[in-house]
């Protein structure tokens, strides 16, 4: 609360992605309700199994979110159909993938 971040960056679909999430959407830092704003990176991947708590802090994650970065098109489509404007979703790529093609070969 001191620091007041402009920007929370959360990634995944882990405990704590959510529950990092989930606080900083309740965040006030004065009296009109300010916040930081949420960005989450891998968002819109969908399994479409409730029974899977992953699937439950996707969902949670992404509708709480200001920002939201796919990794995929199906990502895209699947905020569509969940009523998420596009306007706050961005095709930035699979971070993971990235990351193993900087450092391939490097030994």
């Amino acid at each position: 609360m001191a620091e007041k971040p402009d920007v929370v960056v959360v990634v995944g679909d882990v405990n704590s992605t959510m529950g990092c999430a989930l606080v900083t959407s309740k965040i006030s830092f004065d009296s009109s309700g300010s916040r930081p704003m949420i960005a989450h990176v891998e968002a819109g991947l969908r399994s479409f199994d409730r029974a899977m708590p992953e699937e439950i802090h996707r969902i949670v994650t992404d509708h709480v979110s200001d920002l939201l970065f796919v990794t995929e098109e199906s990502g895209i489509q699947n905020l569509h159909k969940e009523g998420i404007s596009l306007d706050c979703v961005h095709l930035v790529g699979n971070t993971m993938i990235d990351s193993l093609l900087a450092f391939q070969g490097q030994g």
